[in-house]
């Protein structure tokens, strides 16, 4: 049985965790508060100084806020926070596919870089891109499981796309799930 000195000490670090939790989700990203994409587009417009020097990928509807990081092989954010970029896939200047790959659960939430919450991105919701400091928006057509080795998610098909993809369910590797975005005309 606790004693009451024990329950007191309990509470205490519960509501400690809590706090933390609840501070961490709170916490400004490099300064400013990221709250939905048309935000971040006028914080970009007003301010040269707002727009990340390295090339960055927001998702606002699941508070996705991460860099896009360069490399081989997804071994490349392995220990860096990010996402990554696939080489020989497009980017937001060149034309095709634009594939990124991130992890699910590495840091988990309320970490901004993974993909924890891409299962709750729908068709209609908004990504952006900056890249090379200028800000590209995309928006979702279609979202999809597929099994690991379904390669043909990295395909050109003629036109401008952004695929995200991540494992899923959560804790496996068993299949892929993929957003797929086309870029908003501007």
């Amino acid at each position: 049985m606790f004693s009451k000195r024990k329950w007191l000490f309990w509470w205490k670090t519960c509501g400690l965790i809590i706090f933390g939790i609840i501070i961490i989700s709170l916490w400004p990203n490099n300064g400013r508060f990221i709250q939905d994409s048309n935000n971040i587009v006028a914080q970009f417009k007003q301010s040269n100084e707002l727009i990340p020097q390295d090339n960055h990928l927001y998702i606002p509807v699941i508070n996705v806020n991460t860099k896009i990081v360069e490399g081989t092989s997804l071994k490349a954010i392995d220990k860096v926070e990010g996402v990554w970029h696939e080489p020989n896939t497009a980017n937001p200047i060149l034309p095709g596919n634009m594939v990124i790959a991130g992890h699910r659960f590495k840091w988990l939430p309320p970490n901004r870089t993974t993909f924890y919450n891409l299962d709750k991105v729908k068709v209609g919701d908004e990504i952006i891109i900056v890249w090379q400091q200028h800000v590209y928006r995309y928006q979702v057509y279609e979202t999809t499981v597929v099994q690991p080795t379904a390669v043909e998610i990295r395909d050109n098909h003629g036109f401008n796309e952004l695929t995200i993809y991540t494992c899923t369910p959560l804790w496996t590797t068993k299949q892929r799930l993929v957003v797929k975005a086309k870029p908003v005309d501007k």
